[in-house]
């Protein structure tokens, strides 16, 4: 896809996101906080079809190789008949902001920003939300939100039938079930040397993506072991779909029936032979 942007202030955060339209190019755009300014003009959009919004995970972007193929079969399938919308996270990529570790909050609020644009300002309808590994907790917490916020309007509407929910469909590939206290430095992936220096300083450097430089500090690894989804997972409403490869090793399969007893309607499927990213394309069909 063609990226695009243009000057604003500085104190004004910028998401960048693509856009795949049906059997079209890719067209990137540039999202200001709240979606109030769009800087590149949208070109003819075809709002009688859904979208699908992509999320990636941790520490990536939205042109990872599987978001964003992903994201072309999508659209270019005759039997979906949809947009694809994939976007990077406040710190990753192209957007704005500092990176920071377990930041679960900016990513829920972007998600919920991208969705408000769809809706509000493109006016298409949601189809499906799609999380990638820790992509995953934004749209299972905008899961549980949207089954909230979409109950208290339906209350006292004309023409509709009673309980009914137009929720999208809810996808989180390879996603942790993250609960309180998951995250130990000493035995996940941080080196004898990284919590050396994190005892020491405080905080630690991971290396760079790009010039952005991915600093973790005690902080960062409080607040993650604060989170816990399964604070909202029951308030979930929507149908979700878990899919996970047999072959991960970053996430454990196990994962995708820890979801089970607290999604109502919840489903899982295990991928024989694929790994934390499916393996690039070799999976892209499945």
């Amino acid at each position: 896809s063609s990226s695009s942007s243009s000057s604003s202030s500085s104190s004004s955060p910028k998401r960048f996101f693509s856009i795949r339209k049906k059997n079209k190019l890719d067209l990137t755009q540039e999202q200001q906080q709240k979606i109030k300014k769009i800087h590149v003009k949208l070109c003819e959009i075809d709002t009688t079809k859904s979208v699908i919004i992509l999320c990636h995970g941790f520490a990536s972007w939205r042109n990872q190789m599987l978001i964003s193929n992903l994201a072309a079969s999508l659209s270019l399938s005759k039997d979906m008949n949809c947009h694809t919308l994939r976007f990077d996270f406040t710190g990753n990529g192209h957007s704005s902001g500092q990176w920071k570790f377990g930041n679960y909050e900016n990513e829920y609020m972007d998600l919920c920003y991208i969705y408000n644009f769809v809706t509000c300002t493109l006016k298409c309808d949601v189809q499906c939300i799609i999380g990638h590994s820790q992509g995953s907790c934004a749209i299972m917490r905008h899961a549980a939100t949207i089954a909230m916020t979409s109950k208290e309007e339906e209350v006292g509407a004309e023409n509709k039938e009673e309980g009914k929910l137009d929720l999208p469909l809810y996808v989180n590939l390879s996603g942790r079930c993250v609960k309180c206290d998951d995250f130990n430095p000493q035995t996940h992936w941080l080196t004898k040397n990284k919590c050396a220096e994190l005892s020491t300083t405080g905080k630690f450097s991971m290396g760079k993506r790009g010039e952005r430089e991915m600093i973790i500090t005690t902080q960062d690894i409080e607040r993650k072991n604060k989170f816990n989804m399964l604070e909202y997972l029951p308030n979930i409403k929507a149908k979700v779909l878990t899919i996970h490869g047999d072959k991960d090793s970053a996430v454990p399969p196990s994962n995708a029936k820890s979801f089970d007893g607290f999604i109502s309607d919840h489903r899982y499927k295990f991928v024989s032979g694929a790994d934390h990213n499916y393996n690039g394309l070799l999976f892209i069909e499945k």
